[in-house]
């Protein structure tokens, strides 16, 4: 929902609204994870997070894709 209100204070064509949104949905990569392992940075939080946005993001991309191919 950020992403289509940033994308319309900045006057995005539908394209690159549509990259905006799915940047936005994709989920955090893993080498966040390695990096706070490395330095002991709360690795478990990090995991959780990597997880959770991981799971989110295979029911948030189809949705995101759906609504985006049908307005165009």
């Amino acid at each position: 929902m950020i992403a289509f209100i940033v994308a319309l204070l900045f006057g995005l064509s539908p394209t690159a609204r549509d990259v905006l949104v799915l940047q936005c949905a994709m989920p955090v990569v893993v080498s966040s994870y390695v990096f706070a392992q490395h330095w002991d940075n709360e690795p478990k939080e990090v995991a959780g997070l990597v997880a959770v946005s991981t799971w989110s993001a295979a029911l948030s991309i189809p949705l995101m894709l759906t609504l985006m191919i049908g307005s165009s």
